[in-house]
């Protein structure tokens, strides 16, 4: 690993933490797109 690097891996960090605290949101997002999904496959076949 380089030190060029470390930066950037900090910035991934902080994103998946930030992504982590809106988890539960995204989690109920999941599972309404995947309900949506589910129902419209559902119509087109």
């Amino acid at each position: 690993m380089h030190t060029k690097e470390l930066p950037f891996i900090l910035l991934y960090v902080s994103i998946l933490s930030v992504k982590f605290s809106f988890a539960d949101e995204l989690t109920q997002f999941t599972i309404q797109y995947i309900s949506m999904a589910v129902t419209f496959q559902g119509i087109i076949f």
